[in-house]
């Protein structure tokens, strides 16, 4: 039988940063980047988040993602309130905003 050794309660953990924790994230729901960007209603954001990961549609073709996955997380699970990262967001639709322009210019220019 293994032996475990009991730590005193006043034991702290290691010190140290936590790794890949960043300062910069301000996790937000969806509701409130809803009321913080009023172009995105909730419902048209639940279906960004929907289609963020790579899956295969109802025809059973595959479909990339929108890219919009390294923004969101899930604590708790399948169950747990989706959260945003508020900055990652702006940098995925400043991504789709600088993407549209060079796409709209390459095709008037053919």
């Amino acid at each position: 039988m293994p032996q475990f050794t009991l730590l005193p309660a006043t034991a702290q953990p290691a010190a140290g940063p936590i790794p890949d924790a960043s300062p910069a994230r301000r996790w937000r729901s969806v509701e409130q980047i809803a009321h913080a960007h009023p172009a995105f209603t909730v419902p048209a954001l639940r279906m960004l988040i929907q289609r963020s990961k790579p899956h295969y549609d109802s025809r059973g073709e595959w479909v990339e993602g929108n890219g919009l996955a390294s923004a969101i997380c899930q604590p708790g699970g399948k169950h747990g309130r989706i959260l945003i990262d508020e900055m990652g967001f702006a940098r995925w639709l400043e991504h789709w905003v600088t993407s549209e322009a060079n796409y709209r210019n390459t095709s008037e220019a053919a």
